[in-house]
């Protein structure tokens, strides 16, 4: 009896894995995309500490710095649309900057009309991410 319903609870599970497969199999077929930009951030290790470097400088820390911030907080314009991946991911030479100024189709130009576009109102952070404001 015992062994009766092992065997059933084996086969239910059997026709689910197989469904599973048939199912979400072509979706595994999607071929990852590689990206070509060169890692800025990198550890490099100094007197048996690592230490972590981005552009050949050493990160100070990630602790809030002594410095003029400046504050987002405001009604910004928005638009999303779909860009391409490969043009997103490339290296950030001459070329992919090119690609990237046509891809924006001048949306970065303070004369492009975002008069359609949706607005976001962006709230103060400070202080240890608490939102204020």
């Amino acid at each position: 009896m015992l062994l009766g319903a092992l065997v059933n609870i084996r086969i239910t599970l059997l026709r689910r894995l197989v469904l599973f497969a048939i199912v979400l199999g072509p979706l595994t077929a999607i071929r990852a995309q590689v990206a070509t930009l060169e890692a800025t951030v990198a550890l490099k290790e100094v007197d048996a500490v690592k230490i972590p470097y981005q552009n050949g400088f050493a990160l100070p820390s990630f602790e809030k710095q002594n410095r003029q911030i400046i504050d987002l907080k405001g009604t910004w314009k928005k638009q999303r649309f779909t860009a391409s991946d490969a043009i997103t991911l490339s290296k950030r030479d001459a070329t992919g900057y090119q690609n990237l100024l046509n891809e924006a189709a001048n949306r970065h130009l303070p004369s492009y009309d975002d008069a359609a576009w949706q607005t976001k109102t962006i709230r103060k952070i400070c202080q240890a991410n608490v939102l204020l404001g």
